[in-house]
């Protein structure tokens, strides 16, 4: 959950904007783009690498992150996996809920 709820599919991440990223699952990957926004990479297949890697890159044609690309990831001993990307999703950030007075 994160504090995130999938919004609507998005076609394309500018590249520019992608500042960090999050490891959820095999098949998960939350990309944080700057304050406030934040996308969740579904990938076609599981991405076995990302649970112990602590390094990403991607690989694009046309300067954005988009279906179809990869997200490169590179384990401890530099071997890179080649995760082929299913869906990009907008995230929303739920309201915090406050805790009952007591």
């Amino acid at each position: 959950t994160l504090g995130y709820r999938q919004g609507e599919p998005v076609t394309a991440v500018w590249y520019i904007d992608i500042d960090g990223w999050q490891y959820l699952d095999k098949r998960h990957l939350l990309l944080g783009t700057g304050p406030g926004r934040s996308y969740l990479v579904e990938f076609s297949y599981p991405c076995r690498n990302l649970s112990f890697s602590n390094l990403i890159s991607y690989s694009t044609t046309v300067g954005s992150l988009t279906t179809l690309d990869r997200i490169v990831s590179i384990d401890s001993s530099g071997f890179p996996e080649y995760c082929l990307i299913g869906g990009l999703y907008r995230l929303e950030k739920l309201p915090k809920v406050s805790a009952p007075a007591s």
